[in-house]
């Protein structure tokens, strides 16, 4: 385009019969308005400040003991969180997502045994985008997974167990399988639910190990279940990212003898990588300098 312009700018001035050297002169002056073009033409945009700091992100579990009667209470209660998760929410196939919607929330996911025990839901809030992860969960085991993004985009698996009492070792096979197949994704893991097995009683020592082996920590360590006359700490939060997490804090029961348990979590966030660029200072420019060849013409 620049070389059309030119030849254009020549043919002119021969048409018009204008000398050789003012032709010359004046074919030089373009070229050094091409010049200065190209050398302003890299301009990059100002990436401006980094967009990518967010506000923590909060995780709550708590045993409900039936979850249909008690929606308005934790919708009061723990409409802030950012996703809650629910053990023995006692849900069927007759209960629509409708029924136990949540304002502010996707629809619920859920896992669902009988009316009459068992279950675990997940509610993740409308901001947060997130996968059901049906590849990691096994059979006979109530352990739904789901992979949230984060406010800065980042992936990390988030999982509620239910354990019933009494059960049999062979539970633990089956959490042991279903907990490989998370950590293979490589994902931060933060697994809630209620799991009960006392983690201040030597009764728990063999589910310790097991912890210990899948280098998972649990980070609940004060009593979360309440009788008349003991309190036991059976509802957990465990993780292979103790690090990012700033507290973890057991909340006043709100609808049933189980206490809420909060996490909240602190991502490192992603940081824009910076790109380097040339910057020309044209009020230094020697213009006296650029005159003299052209004035030579």
């Amino acid at each position: 385009m620049f070389l059309t312009l030119i030849c254009n700018f020549v043919n002119y001035n021969i048409n018009h019969y204008i000398i050789l050297p003012i032709i010359i002169k004046n074919v030089f002056i373009l070229s050094r308005i091409i010049q200065f073009l190209l050398l302003v033409a890299g301009i990059e945009q100002n990436p401006g400040p980094d967009q990518s700091n967010k506000k923590n992100l909060k995780i709550v579990h708590n045993n409900v003991c039936s979850l249909l009667p008690k929606l308005d209470l934790i919708n009061n209660e723990l409409h802030d969180y950012d996703i809650i998760c629910i053990s023995e929410s006692h849900l069927d196939k007759s209960i629509t997502d409708d029924q136990i919607k949540l304002n502010g929330f996707h629809k619920p996911i859920r896992l669902d045994r009988n009316r009459h025990g068992g279950g675990v839901t997940i509610y993740v809030k409308n901001s947060l985008h997130f996968i059901i992860q049906n590849d990691i969960s096994v059979s006979n085991l109530e352990l739904l997974w789901v992979e949230v993004r984060n406010y800065s985009n980042e992936k990390f698996l988030v999982g509620v167990l239910y354990r019933p009492p009494n059960s049999n070792s062979n539970i633990w096979e089956l959490f042991n399988e279903s907990v490989d197949k998370a950590l293979d994704c490589n994902l931060p893991i933060f697994l809630c639910g209620d799991f009960n097995c006392d983690m201040m009683s030597n009764t728990s020592n063999s589910f310790k190990k097991l912890l210990n082996r899948l280098n998972l920590e649990n980070v609940v360590w004060e009593p979360t279940n309440f009788t008349t006359q003991t309190g036991t700490c059976i509802d957990l939060c465990v993780t292979n990212r103790k690090n990012l997490i700033k507290s973890v804090t057991v909340l006043t029961p709100i609808c049933s003898s189980h206490s809420p348990v909060s996490v909240e979590i602190s991502f490192k966030t992603f940081k824009q990588h910076s790109f380097k660029r040339q910057i020309r200072d044209f009020k230094r420019a020697d213009y006296e300098g650029l005159k003299k060849p052209v004035e030579r013409y």
